[in-house]
């Protein structure tokens, strides 16, 4: 009875141990996931699109580091639980034959009390295989129970990274976008600095243009006007002249008809006179008288035409004229008329 006892301890702590050891495991595998996945996580916010890359060896040796954990878990069970069994049979023999055989080969079992105990044996080979059968399925459900852990793990390492990768992408593809929008906005800003230019450059150049065609405008109604003024100073150059040339023509016929007037009357005058002189005195004082009066009409007229048409030094002439034809024509036998009838008293 105190042997299955003790193989049920044996089981009991074989199984706490092994559970110990499960939820150890189990604890570092999450602290060195959360960890892991923390790192993860910092790594890939500063990581992008181009430089993050993820194999799938770093599953695999995360994978195999766990199977080689659990498999030295498993032989140092084993090897724990060897140890416990023999020690418990030791101590189970040595106790129910006497003690003598526990202090013999230093707590070795006797052989002499193994042989008057076999089916004692046999049932400790029994316990000792429901032991081992019972630290299997422990072991067993211990490495499915790591290995689904171990699953677990990697997949949420996998969707971490991931969930990495796509933030990273993410990220980048923002970062592009902004840069799009950035290139997009500076170009926007240069074609409507350009087209301000353009602009301010066709004002510039509309303005010239008016100011251009303003001062030649301007020159062409100067010169129009210069012209204009030359032609009518031309103009009334020749119709100065042309008034000068007509009052000289018109001065000389009216000099020359005088002139002619004259003659014809001084030769009529000469002409009476010579008739005259035939005839008594008093015919010859009468002819004279008139031919006075008539040559001071004469004079007086062409003095008068000569005040009315030309200038002071035309008149001098035509009254010198005038003087000198009438001394001309006067006869100078008859002193005596002309004592009577002096030149000055015509004027």
């Amino acid at each position: 009875m105190k042997i299955y006892l003790a193989y049920f301890l044996l089981w009991g702590l074989v199984s706490n141990h092994n559970s110990v050891k499960a939820a150890e495991a189990l604890a570092e595998s999450s602290a060195s996931a959360s960890a892991h996945s923390s790192s993860t996580n910092d790594n890939g916010a500063v990581l992008d699109s181009h430089s993050y890359s993820w194999s799938s060896s770093d599953a695999k040796s995360s994978s195999t580091s766990e199977a080689l954990a659990s498999a030295l878990a498993e032989s140092t069970s084993k090897t724990e639980t060897e140890s416990l069994e023999k020690t418990i049979l030791r101590h189970s023999v040595g106790t129910k034959s006497g003690g003598g055989a526990a202090d013999a080969g230093h707590g070795e079992i006797n052989p002499v009390l193994q042989d008057d105990h076999v089916p004692e044996k046999e049932a400790a080979s029994e316990v000792k295989a429901e032991v081992e059968s019972g630290a299997e399925k422990t072991e067993a459900h211990a490495q499915a129970e790591a290995q689904a852990e171990a699953q677990a793990h990697a997949q949420a390492q996998a969707q971490a990274e991931a969930q990495a990768e796509a933030q990273a992408h993410a990220q980048a593809q923002a970062q592009a976008q902004a840069q799009a929008e950035a290139q997009a906005h500076a170009q926007a800003q240069a074609e409507a600095h350009a087209q301000a230019q353009a602009q301010a450059q066709a004002q510039a150049e509309a303005q010239a243009e008016a100011q251009a065609k303003a001062q030649a405008h301007a020159q062409a109604q100067a010169q129009a006007e210069a012209q204009a003024e030359a032609q009518a100073h031309a103009q009334a150059q020749a119709q100065a002249q042309a008034q000068a040339e007509a009052q000289a023509h018109a001065q000389a016929q009216a000099q020359a008809q005088a002139q002619a007037e004259a003659q014809a009357h001084a030769q009529a005058q000469a002409e009476a006179q010579a008739q005259a002189q035939a005839q008594a005195k008093a015919q010859a004082q009468a002819q004279a008288k008139a031919q006075a009066r008539a040559v001071a009409a004469a004079v007086a007229a062409a003095v008068a035409k000569a005040r009315a048409e030309m200038r002071e030094e035309t008149i001098s002439r035509a009254l010198a004229e005038a003087k000198a034809e009438a001394r001309r024509t006067l006869p100078r036998r008859r002193p005596r008329l002309r004592q009577q009838l002096p030149l000055r008293s015509w004027l």
